[in-house]
């Protein structure tokens, strides 16, 4: 929704802005893991063309063809998203911290 419909309907009546009551009604400890997520899923994202060129080739039984370069890019997801969500190998606090640091002692 652009700023101008946002803007439209806060002057009509008796109209209420839910989106931004939800993100008013959140705790502090769900914005905080929410933003512990940020980090993971970049990870898993940074992770996922590492963990794709560690699979066997596209010439194997299993990841050969169409189908096997589909699964293989599915596959190499789930298991950098999986390796982030486990401990990860620090991109994750790095991002995090840096995300901190940007917020300042106030949050």
């Amino acid at each position: 929704m652009s700023e101008a419909a946002r803007t439209a309907d806060r002057a009509v009546p008796g109209h209420v802005d839910f989106a931004h009551a939800i993100r008013a009604a959140k705790p502090a400890a769900a914005r905080a893991l929410e933003a512990k997520s940020v980090g993971r899923e970049f990870e898993a994202v940074a992770l996922t063309d590492f963990v794709e060129h560690m699979l066997p080739d596209d010439e194997s039984i299993v990841w050969g063809g169409q189908a096997g370069k589909l699964w293989r890019g599915v596959f190499a997801q789930h298991l950098a998203s999986e390796v982030a969500a486990s401990g990860g190998i620090g991109i994750a606090d790095i991002i995090n911290s840096m995300l901190d640091e940007q917020k300042g002692p106030a949050s």
